[in-house]
């Protein structure tokens, strides 16, 4: 991601992705079609949930709730499936800039209501959030800065409305976890928080018992994994994500990486229950999921010294390498090459370094690594045949 700003500060956007449909948050009832796809999306069918918030958008022309929803959605598919994440990312910023076209025009006819101060808010969020995904980082923070100050009027007429809580508790804790040296050009942006605030905000939002409050749980489980470095706490959200959303495989991904991020050995364990739990689901996991959790236990595997077993999973995981994951895959490549080099393979490793040359959109850095390699292995004595 192109930025002026680091990562961290794109966070208030990158992890606001979550939707803020609830059913029924003090006088504000969606449509049940509305409320259903968003409900199918996080259950992982984002098919069904396509279909559904296509149709509400066909009757209900004028409500930007269903573009935010379809947004969304895109945006899931791109999180399950194995297509390439490029043209998802563009029709997620699509919508959501519909979106926050058609809940500006409400707005400007009445803007004091309370639904259309939400709607905004949220709109200029989602799209702030989309640009960020599609790299474009100063658009993304100077579309999203505007949401805050549309949600806290919302908040101000009716304190009750969770559909806005939820995102300004996340923005606000963020906004204030930014580094202190970037403290003259945040304000010059207009980005201020209150960690505190925000933390408060998220977890009433978290316990309020409204269909969407695990908008809240992932949020709380993101600040307490990368902020508050509380591994416990957050691997209890992610528990309680699991509960709700049982056949969403995202939830139970998330798990064994927390473990592996915690242990390396529990995260063998915890890719290998992960590998069992999509086989044991009609269609439950993409390719793109069985090719991570391979790759990942692969990668641990090596720097454990297992080499035979390091092997055995990558050669898996590269009989499922999608289209969306081209680093990845070309780092399985060269973690193979290695290690059939280190068993004196020279030739196989000589043909996986090759494989990874020539996949495209790999970094500099691994286009290096791998020249770098073939040549030393074309100077042993004697090089194998293909050199």
């Amino acid at each position: 991601m192109h930025s002026l700003l680091p990562t961290k500060i794109f966070l208030i956007i990158v992890l606001l992705i979550f939707p803020v449909f609830n059913l029924h948050p003090q006088g504000k009832i969606f449509p049940p079609e509305l409320i259903q796809a968003v409900q199918l999306a996080y259950s992982g069918n984002y098919k069904k949930a396509g279909t559904l918030a296509e149709i509400y958008i066909q009757n209900n022309p004028g409500d930007p709730n269903g573009y935010m929803v379809r947004g969304m959605v895109f945006d899931w598919e791109r999180i399950l499936s194995s297509k390439p994440g490029i043209p998802l990312k563009e029709k997620t910023a699509e919508y959501h800039k519909k979106a926050n076209q058609i809940a500006f025009q409400i707005w400007h006819r009445n803007q004091d209501d309370v639904d259309a101060l939400i709607d905004l808010g949220n709109s200029y969020i989602f799209l702030g959030r989309a640009y960020s995904d599609l790299g474009k980082g100063l658009k993304a923070v100077l579309t999203a800065k505007h949401g805050p100050k549309h949600l806290k009027k919302a908040l101000g007429k009716n304190p009750n409305r969770t559909d806005a809580l939820t995102a300004l508790g996340f923005y606000n804790y963020i906004a204030d976890s930014t580094p202190k040296h970037l403290a003259a050009f945040k304000s010059l942006l207009g980005i201020k928080g209150s960690r505190s605030e925000g933390f408060k905000q998220l977890q009433r939002a978290a316990t309020v018992p409204h269909p969407f409050q695990y908008d809240a749980l992932v949020a709380l489980y993101y600040i307490c994994d990368k902020f508050e470095e509380d591994y416990p706490q957050a691997l209890n959200y992610i528990q309680k994500l699991k509960e709700i959303f049982p056949e969403n495989p995202k939830w139970q991904f998330l798990v064994a990486e927390f473990l592996e991020n915690q242990d390396t050995v529990k995260g063998i364990k915890g890719y290998a229950d992960f590998i069992v739990w999509c086989k044991a689901g009609k269609e439950r996991c993409s390719d793109k999921f069985y090719f991570l959790a391979y790759f990942r236990s692969g990668r641990i595997a090596k720097q454990l010294g297992q080499s035979e077993g390091a092997k055995d999973l990558l050669n898996k995981a590269l009989t499922f390498a999608p289209e969306s994951h081209i680093k990845s895959r070309a780092e399985a490549l060269i973690l193979l090459a290695e290690l059939e080099a280190e068993s004196g393979n020279l030739a196989l490793a000589l043909k996986n370094y090759r494989r990874a040359d020539e996949l495209n959109e790999i970094s500099k850095s691994q286009k290096t690594q791998i020249r770098h390699s073939i040549e030393k292995i074309c100077q042993e004595d004697p090089p194998p045949p293909d050199c």
